[in-house]
């Protein structure tokens, strides 16, 4: 089974996370995050990225491939046996797409923007805080985002707390990860897991490489 992507994009780095939770030999096929670039997006129904391919089957959209994972490796359970808790675990992952990304990455065109929109900017880090604050609500941290065991939700949330920075950094001068009494905790522990602590080093190599590169093509401060 392979992975198409980046890790740059915390969609890949979310099934990347749920394979390394179920202890999968899934094969990374990694290429440049450049959409234009990278040959293997022209073999994506979507032009997006992840995808796999299992056999003759090539999947697509994250959430369907970390689901489509727990089916076909039911062991160790990346979902609560009790239906509130799948639902739960299915809804963190829903507030991180929709109320936590989608603002995120509706402010990449303001990056380089001349003149920046500076109401399209608020508008959309009022959203993410909202996004934040959602899900600070709706966690439990024990020390996992639903108890005291990975769940699929903990793939979706943090890789995105990973990401944020990413795109923030051009836009605020805090960490808005900070301040929360259920997200804080959770983004402290989970970020030194050991889980996942050879992956988030491979996603901040690719990020400073990417970096650099920018650096090369428009600034120092790119």
């Amino acid at each position: 089974m392979k992975l198409y992507g980046t890790p740059l994009s915390p969609y890949f780095c979310r099934v990347w996370f749920a394979a390394l939770l179920k202890e999968s030999d899934l094969e990374l096929v990694i290429g440049p995050p450049d959409v234009l670039s990278d040959p293997n997006r022209a073999r994506s129904p979507t032009g997006k990225i992840p995808f796999i391919e299992d056999g003759d089957l090539l999947l697509y959209e994250s959430e369907v491939i970390v689901e489509y994972l727990e089916d076909k490796m039911p062991t160790p359970a990346l979902l609560p046996t009790d239906a509130a808790g799948r639902a739960r675990s299915r809804l963190i992952s829903r507030l991180v797409d929709l109320y936590v990304l989608t603002p995120v990455h509706a402010l990449v065109p303001q990056i380089r923007g001349v003149p920046r929109d500076e109401a399209v900017v608020a508008h959309h880090l009022a959203a993410i805080k909202s996004g934040l604050a959602h899900i600070d609500g709706t966690i439990t941290p024990g020390p996992w985002c639903l108890g005291n065991a990975p769940a699929l939700a903990d793939c979706a949330l943090a890789t995105a707390l990973w990401y944020l920075p990413n795109i923030l950094r051009h836009f605020a001068s805090t960490d808005l990860r900070e301040g929360y009494a259920n997200l804080t905790p959770y983004w402290h522990f989970v970020q030194a897991a050991p889980e996942f602590t050879n992956a988030f080093a491979t996603m901040a190599e690719t990020r400073d490489a990417f970096r650099r590169g920018l650096a090369e093509t428009y600034g120092e401060n790119a």
